[in-house]
C-alpha cells in the first residue's frame, strides 16, 4: 500500500509538472479565489482511476468530484492539486495530497511537491518521511519567535475570527506565514521548517494528509480549539507538545479589555445590530 500510494502521487505530480506555467484556462467554483484547471482535472482522473482499478469498492473524496463513500471502512481522500491559484499564476507553492483513512481512522498520509520533488510520507505508526529519510517537527520551547503557518477560508472564516487570531499571534511573538498549500503548510511543519500550523475552517482533501505526517512527526494535532483531530474535523492546529500547549492558551483564553476597549464595547452595546460584531473583533 505504501508503493501504492506514492506512485499515485508521483503519477498525478508528473501532470501537474508537465502543465506547470503552460498557458490555461481557469474556471471559478464559489467565489473568486476559489479555481480550478484542466490540471486539477486531469491529477484527479488520474488518481481516481487508479485507484479504482486497484481498489473498486473503496470510497472517494476528492475536491473536484461528488464524494463516493462506501460503507467508511475504506476511504481515499485526495487533492489532486492543492495550491491552484499559485499554480495558475506560476507560482511553485502546490503539491498533490493523498490521504487513505481505514476504519475512520487516518493510515496513510501523502504530500508531494512536483517541482521541488520533495514526497512527504507517514503511515500511522511508523513515523514520517521526507523522500525516506525521517523527520522530526521543531523542538522550540517558546512561542516568540516562533514561525507560524496561519491560514483561513476566505469564504466561511468569519472576520472576528481573523482579527483575534492575527492579534493573539502577532502578541504572543510569533511570526506569520502561509503557503499557497495547505498540504504543504502540514509538511513543512512536519519537516521542522515551520514550528506550528493554524487552520481553519478548511475541508478533509486540504490537510488530513498533513495532519498525519504532522502526528507521526510528532506534533500534537488538534483542532483549533483543543478538541480532538479526526480526518473530517474543519480546522487544525498542531506544533510540538510544549508550543501547543501554549498556543492553545493563547488563541482561547478570554481577553482583558482595556479601557479605551471597554469603552467602545459600552458604546456598542448600545447599537444592538453592531454591538455582538465589535464584541467579537475586540
Amino acid at each position: 500500500m505504501e508503493s501504492f500510494i506514492k506512485n499515485l502521487a508521483y503519477g498525478a505530480g508528473k501532470i501537474l509538472r508537465d502543465g506547470f506555467r503552460k498557458k490555461m484556462k481557469i474556471a471559478r467554483k464559489s467565489g473568486p479565489h476559489d479555481i480550478v484547471t484542466k490540471y486539477d482535472f486531469a491529477s484527479e482522473r488520474y488518481i481516481i482511476g487508479k485507484i479504482k482499478g486497484r481498489f473498486p469498492g473503496h470510497g472517494i473524496i476528492s475536491e473536484e468530484s461528488n464524494p463516493e463513500i462506501d460503507n467508511g471502512k475504506d476511504t481515499w481522500i485526495i487533492d489532486p492539486l492543492d495550491g491552484t491559484n499559485a499554480f495558475a499564476r506560476g507560482v511553485a507553492q502546490f503539491s498533490v495530497s493523498i490521504a487513505y483513512v481505514h476504519s475512520q481512522q487516518l493510515s496513510l498520509g501523502v504530500v508531494y511537491d512536483p517541482i521541488a520533488d520533495e514526497l512527504f510520507f507517514a503511515q500511522a505508526g511508523h513515523g514520517a518521511f521526507l523522500n525516506n529519510k525521517k523527520i522530526r517537527v521543531s523542538d522550540r520551547k517558546e512561542l516568540r519567535g516562533s514561525l507560524a503557518i496561519y491560514s483561513y477560508n476566505v469564504n466561511d472564516t468569519p472576520l472576528a475570527t481573523i482579527l483575534k487570531d492575527t492579534k493573539a499571534i502577532s502578541k504572543a511573538g510569533l511570526l506569520p506565514w502561509c503557503l499557497c498549500s495547505s498540504a504543504l503548510d502540514g509538511a513543512y511543519v512536519a519537516s521542522g521548517r515551520a514550528d506550528l500550523n493554524i487552520d481553519r475552517d478548511a475541508h478533509p482533501w486540504d490537510y488530513a494528509a498533513g495532519a498525519l505526517i504532522m502526528k507521526e512527526a510528532g506534533a500534537k494535532v488538534t483542532q483549533a480549539d483543543g478538541k480532538p483531530y479526526r480526518w473530517d474535523s474543519r480546522s487544525l492546529l498542531a506544533a510540538n507538545p510544549v508550543l501547543h500547549k501554549k498556543i492553545i492558551n493563547t488563541l482561547n483564553k478570554r481577553r482583558k479589555y482595556s479601557s479605551f476597549e471597554g469603552s467602545l464595547l459600552a458604546a456598542a452595546r448600545r447599537l444592538p445590530s453592531r454591538a455582538h460584531q465589535i464584541n467579537q473583533v475586540i
